[in-house]
């Protein structure tokens, strides 16, 4: 397992008491890594770990993924497109109307330790 990768895990059916195995259990595991494929290559390990103790144990396993994360994927074309028509709109006046407000944020994000929005 990546070092970066994290798994988080809390036991929400544990059964009534301890030291017996109850009839039905369930936990909630949250994954993180860097990036997706590292998310995904837990993920199957987790089903294989699951999978495996089920077959010790001469039980059933199930699994639901509840929701996912993906890494940003740019689209450079309409990047260039948004770009162009930006220009085209002349909006250099805006710029100058809003300068007041940017300098207002940055002066906010360094007092509160935050990192300003870079210049595109």
């Amino acid at each position: 397992m990546i070092d970066s990768t994290r798994i988080h895990y809390t036991i929400t059916n544990g059964g009534i008491a301890p030291n017996i195995a109850p009839d039905k259990a369930s936990t909630w595991y949250f994954l993180r890594g860097a990036n997706r494929v590292q998310v995904d290559e837990v993920l199957e390990r987790v089903i294989k770990i699951a999978n495996g103790a089920a077959l010790m144990t001469e039980t059933e396993v199930s699994f639901e993924i509840k929701a996912g994360a993906y890494d940003l994927n740019v689209n450079n074309t309409l990047n260039q497109l948004m770009f162009k028509q930006r220009k085209t709109l002349a909006l250099s006046n805006l710029r100058r109307k809003t300068k007041p407000l940017q300098k207002l944020w940055f002066k906010h994000s360094i007092q509160h330790h935050e990192k300003p929005l870079r210049k595109c």
